[in-house]
């Protein structure tokens, strides 16, 4: 795998790498793959981050497959990342990260996570930092497709923080909808520029 990094960077000469939540089970901040992130910061990579199936999976009847991509994949984008919050993993790599489907819930629970943080006894098992500070180096796209929800997570951490996501082409309506929903919650036209354009192409070097 570190050797795919390299040749992502050197042969391909793209500018970013394609993330799984978790690897065949297991969470992405494992010491095994240590060394992969470990190039990935050398190599000045961003990471995407697009959840697959969980265990939640399993438990969805042939027709309630609908509900994979609804519901269990934004779950297993908040539990796995708030898992690597909690095991350091953001403190020992700090390359860039995008999450799919606007984080999850990320955005929406990040004061529950940072009062559990509080409580912990043990202060070695605290992330080092207040939990908003690590929501707030990710950026996320805006497929909400519910203003509200959109509107609180552009105040929680910024308009500098999204850039322009779709599901294309597996429905190409979504591009017109969430258009419309930037249009209608991100008052300023700068800030819909950043999230349209310039933050993608600053974070991937275009």
């Amino acid at each position: 795998a570190v050797a795919e990094v390299d040749r992502i960077a050197d042969d391909l000469d793209l500018c970013g790498v394609a993330l799984p939540t978790s690897v065949e089970g297991t969470k992405l901040s494992a010491p095994a793959l240590e060394p992969v992130f470990d190039r990935v910061d050398e190599r000045g990579l961003t990471a995407f981050v697009h959840p697959h199936g969980n265990a939640l999976s399993d438990e969805l009847g042939g027709d309630e497959s609908f509900l994979n991509p609804l519901v269990v994949f934004p779950t297993e984008t908040t539990f796995q990342i708030v898992r690597l919050i909690y095991d350091g993993f953001f403190d020992r790599h700090d390359f860039d990260v995008v999450l799919s489907h606007m984080g999850g819930a990320l955005l929406q629970l990040a004061g529950r996570f940072e009062r559990g943080r509080s409580e912990i006894d043990d202060p070695a098992a605290r992330p080092d930092r207040p939990i908003l500070d690590y929501v707030e180096q990710f950026y996320y796209d805006c497929i909400s497709f519910h203003r509200p929800a959109l509107s609180a997570a552009v105040e929680t951490v910024g308009a500098d923080h999204f850039v322009f996501g779709t599901d294309f082409p597996f429905d190409e309506e979504d591009t017109r909808t969430i258009v419309a929903d930037l249009e209608a919650v991100v008052e300023s036209e700068a800030d819909r520029e950043r999230i349209m354009r310039s933050t993608a192409e600053r974070l991937f070097d275009l």
